[in-house]
C-alpha cells in the first residue's frame, strides 16, 4: 500500500493523514508506504500524525527525498529512526 502526501500539512491539514492511512488500511498490507517528496512543509501536526500512524501499524516507510524542512523536522525531532526511510520507489522496493 502506497500512499502519497503533497503539498502543505500543518494545523487542521494535518488531519487527512489520519483518514487516509485508516481507510487504506482496510487493505491488507505487510508494509505501509508513505511517500513525502512532494509535502512542502509540515509541522508539529503533521509530525504527530506520523507517529500515530507509527503507532498503529505494524511497519510505516517512509519514501522519497523529503524537502530540507521536512528532513530537519525529522532530524531534529529524532523520529527520522522510527521508521525505514527510503530515498525513492525503487529502494523501497516498490515498482
Amino acid at each position: 500500500m502506497l500512499l502519497t502526501a503533497s503539498g502543505e500539512f500543518g494545523g487542521e491539514c494535518a488531519g487527512c493523514l489520519r483518514e487516509a492511512p485508516a481507510d487504506a488500511g482496510r487493505v491488507a498490507s505487510a508494509c505501509a508506504f508513505l511517500d513525502v517528496s512532494r509535502v512542502t512543509f509540515g509541522d508539529s501536526s503533521f509530525l504527530d500524525e506520523l507517529l500515530t500512524a507509527h503507532g498503529s501499524h505494524p511497519r510505516p516507510v517512509l519514501v522519497g527525498a523529503p524537502p530540507s524542512r521536512l528532513r530537519r523536522l525529522f532530524e531534529i525531532t529524532g523520529t527520522h529512526r522510527l521508521s525505514p526511510f527510503a530515498t525513492d520507489r525503487v529502494g523501497a522496493g516498490l515498482p
